[in-house]
């Protein structure tokens, strides 16, 4: 209170002003003891119970004119009702400025439907449990959108999608802590952007989810042109279908293709890694092919019954092959002409060598293919066990 200042305004005594809020108190005690009776009586019909009479007591005091002010008297002393409601605007005013807030019109501004828009995203299972958000790895990996909660099938699907982000916004995204527990990424120093991840069931080994649990999602650092989450590995298999397309898709096209989508400059150098990388899984991989040779020739031998395959091994290394097809010499000897030519090349595959052949001449004179064979380089050692087989 603002102290004898606030006696001057109502124009009375300190002694009456402290009746007057000793009344005001007491008639606000009495409504609310009213009140409370009325409820209780409405609430005892409502479940079937007497109706309540409004006639009683207490709501008869409610309803009385009679002024608790005019009851009380003291030294022949009587405080106006008009000075009561004066003190009671002083008390609330008070009272505001004490809190700091509109108290009392606090129901005013209550907003009902708050816990609603605060859980209006959350779902719920029929055990009651909370449902997170999931990553769809064929439908969001594309461009993801990266959550506080959201849910991913396993770490490493965690891990490319962090990346992908990286590579779509251009930013910087380093796994500075990876392990079985917990994974953390972080962009630049400088910048404040922030992910750390851990699995969702823990104690739960069959359980391979992984949530990200804090994420700090706000860049300070600028874009930049060399992402080095852009690899040749990863190139090879995004631009897989081009090369399926085209085996001769040039390094230039896809220089190009990266700035185009990606924004970012890539050395030819690694292009050339991937354009290696997606050539082997069109074609397959030359090492791994030669481990199928057995199972070549066996074929060959059972598709074509006659047929001669030879092939000799260096410790264990591939040395030589020599293939010659019953068709190809039943088919010389009963409609070409008694002419043999030799000739050799260059293998420009990835191990090299030399490839050794024998051809005829047909009715048309048309090169007709007799045999062929494999060697390590044009000698006449690899010449004389050719023509030896021939």
């Amino acid at each position: 209170m603002e102290g004898p200042e606030s006696f001057a305004k109502v124009g009375m005594s300190r002694k009456n002003f402290f009746k007057a809020v000793w009344c005001f108190v007491t008639e606000v005690e009495w409504l609310m003891l009213g009140w409370f009776e009325v409820e209780q009586n409405t609430l005892r019909g409502d479940f079937g119970g007497e109706a309540s009479d409004l006639n009683d007591s207490s709501y008869k005091a409610y309803k009385s004119s009679t002024s608790y002010s005019d009851s009380f008297e003291s030294d022949g002393d009587r405080v106006d009702e008009s000075k009561v409601e004066i003190v009671g605007e002083m008390l609330l005013n008070e009272l505001d400025h004490l809190l700091g807030s509109s108290f009392w019109g606090l129901e005013d501004d209550f907003d009902s439907n708050s816990d609603d828009n605060l859980n209006k995203d959350v779902d719920y299972d029929k055990y009651g449990n909370k449902k997170y958000p999931l990553f769809n790895p064929q439908t969001d990996m594309r461009n993801p959108i990266l959550i506080k909660g959201l849910v991913f099938p396993s770490r490493d699907i965690l891990k490319d999608a962090v990346k992908q982000y990286g590579r779509i916004n251009r930013v910087v995204t380093k796994l500075t802590r990876n392990d079985k527990l917990r994974v953390k990424v972080a962009c630049v120093p400088s910048c404040p952007w922030m992910l750390w991840a851990s699995k969702l069931n823990p104690n739960d080994p069959m359980d391979e989810s992984w949530q990200i649990k804090t994420l700090v999602n706000h860049h300070k650092c600028g874009k930049v042109m060399k992402n080095k989450n852009i690899t040749s590995k990863w190139m090879a298999r995004h631009y897989l279908h081009k090369f399926q397309v085209d085996s001769n898709y040039s390094l230039t096209s896809l220089q190009n293709d990266i700035r185009m989508d990606f924004g970012t400059i890539m050395s030819r150098t690694k292009c050339t890694r991937a354009n290696i990388r997606a050539l082997e899984l069109v074609q397959g991989n030359h090492k791994a092919q030669y481990a199928n040779i057995y199972d070549f020739l066996l074929e060959l031998r059972r598709s074509n019954p006659g047929t001669t395959t030879i092939c000799k091994l260096d410790y264990k290394l591939f040395q030589r092959l020599y293939i010659c097809l019953e068709a190809c010499k039943s088919g010389w000897l009963t409609g070409c002409r008694r002419i043999i030519r030799l000739d050799g090349c260059w293998l420009k595959g990835y191990y090299g060598g030399h490839l050794l052949a024998a051809v005829g001449v047909d009715a048309n004179n048309c090169i007709y293919p007799i045999a062929i064979a494999t060697v390590e380089s044009e000698n006449k050692q690899s010449w004389f066990r050719f023509l030896e087989l021939l």
